[in-house]
This record gives C-alpha cells, structure tokens and sequence, in this order.
C-alpha cells in the first residue's frame, strides 16, 4: 500500500467537520432566538474586539493575526498526529467562523453566556476544544509535538 493511502476520506471529513461547525456557528447567529434558561443565556452581543472584549476596535489586527493562524495551522496540519490534526480542524473552523464575522461586520457576534459571563459563540467553543485538545497533548505526548515541529510524520509505536 502506498504511504498515504486512504488519507483523502480523512481530509473530506476533516473538511466536513469544519464546514459543520461553521454552518452551525452562521445559523445560531442568525436564527437562535434570545431568551434564558436557568443560568444559560442567549442574547446576540456584538464584541468588536477579541476574547473578554480586548482589542475592542482593532480589527485589522485580528484579522491579520486569524490569517496567522490559519497558515500556521495549514503548514503543520500533514506533519502532525491525529489527534493535532483534530485540534486544528477545530481551531480552523472557529478563526475562519469569527473571521467571516470580522470581514462582513466589522466584528464578531457573541450569543451565549452562563452565569452572566463574558459573551461566547460557538466558535469560540470550537477554538477552546481546539486549544484544550493541544495542551493536553502538549503535556501529555511531547514526542508527537516535537516532530510535528521538526516536521516528521508522527507514527505510534504498537506494544507487543
């Protein structure tokens, strides 16, 4: 079998998962309808800035710093292992999500809080799962980081 064999259903569902989260993130901005439900809120807020509201009015910034972080992910995502690859579908998905919101609007649309807490959208729960996932791998498996940073396809070893 060739290297690399069967690795195109991969990226389609890859490729899928991202256009979900995506798909959902535009819809829930557009339709879901404010209101609460215990200590969970919807209400659309507009947050011209980035997480917690800093940079407010910096948008050239944050547009320039998602393209960053997109061809970071891009030049790292056939080098990395599984689970990094998942990670970075996830953080892709929620910066081009925000970055549609930053180029059509000027800035993101927030929906959900709990508790009263800063404003959040789905993908910002996206970046976060994303992020969560790279740290855990980060301390968990730090061979897997080192080459995906040296640029070495990761392999696991199978235990006898």
């Amino acid at each position: 079998m060739k290297k690399g064999a069967g690795s195109g259903g991969k990226s389609v569902l890859a490729i899928s998962i991202l256009a979900g989260i995506f798909a959902l993130d535009r819809l829930f901005k557009i339709y879901l309808p404010d209101g609460c439900l215990g200590i969970f809120c919807v209400r659309k807020t507009l947050n011209a800035g980035a997480a917690f509201g800093i940079f407010k009015g910096w948008t050239l910034l944050l547009v320039l710093a998602a393209l960053v972080v997109l061809g970071i992910i891009a030049s790292l995502y056939r080098s990395s292992g599984r689970m990094a690859r998942w990670a970075f579908v996830l953080i892709a998905a929620g910066t081009v999500s925000n970055l549609v919101d930053r180029l059509l609007y000027g800035h993101v649309v927030d929906l959900f809080s709990v508790l009263g807490s800063s404003s959040f959208n789905l993908a910002d729960l996206s970046n976060l799962a994303g992020a969560i996932i790279l740290i855990y791998l980060m301390v968990s498996d730090e061979k897997e980081f080192s080459k995906a940073r040296k640029g070495k396809k990761v392999r696991k070893q199978k235990k006898r």
